[in-house]
């Protein structure tokens, strides 16, 4: 498949001298920018406020491995588990570039930042769901020949995973509702 790039119509090329003297080509960002409803203080506050709602999101899904189910030796079961662990990472990378861009965002700024955040979010959601499924079809199916309890336990974490996940999407909404684009 060909990658096109989507910000190509962002930038404009600019042929000028540089710091250096010589002869060169720059580019200059032409785009529409996010600005935030907040000022800096607010927005390191926002910052810290996500970090504060993603370490209990990652510590419930570790959490969840380290039971050790009988279930965690299927594959069908295990995969979706680890797969949960995609969209956590994939947050984490937008938390960290949230953490460094300005009140006013560029386009590709906002898309990995901000926006990366919210499908991650949605990704933990569904992860967890489509792994809490998986697991209640294995205790259905193996109902009488594993630890009940054990599996219980993973399953509330699963769930709790995507309960969480539903809490800070809503914490999401309420801190991201008034970003204005300006073009």
């Amino acid at each position: 498949m060909i990658m096109r790039n989507k910000y190509k119509d962002s930038y404009q090329k600019v042929t000028g001298l540089d710091a250096g003297g010589r002869l060169g080509d720059q580019y200059i960002y032409i785009g529409g920018h996010y600005v935030l409803p907040f000022d800096a203080r607010k927005k390191r506050n926002t910052s810290l406020i996500q970090f504060g709602l993603f370490a209990p999101l990652a510590a419930v899904v570790v959490l969840a491995g380290m039971v050790n189910p009988s279930s965690s030796r299927t594959f069908w079961v295990v995969y979706p588990y680890l797969f949960l662990y995609l969209p956590l990472l994939y947050l984490l990378l937008g938390l960290i570039s949230y953490l460094d861009c300005g009140l006013r965002i560029q386009v590709d700024v906002y898309d990995k930042s901000i926006r990366r955040i919210r499908h991650s979010v949605w990704g933990i959601i569904v992860m967890a769901g489509i792994a809490a499924l998986c697991d209640v079809v294995y205790l259905i199916l193996y109902h009488g020949q594993i630890d009940l309890f054990r599996e219980l336990f993973y399953l509330g974490f699963l769930v709790a995973a995507a309960v969480l996940g539903i809490g800070y999407g809503f914490c999401y909404d309420r801190m991201f509702s008034g970003i204005v684009l300006e073009d």
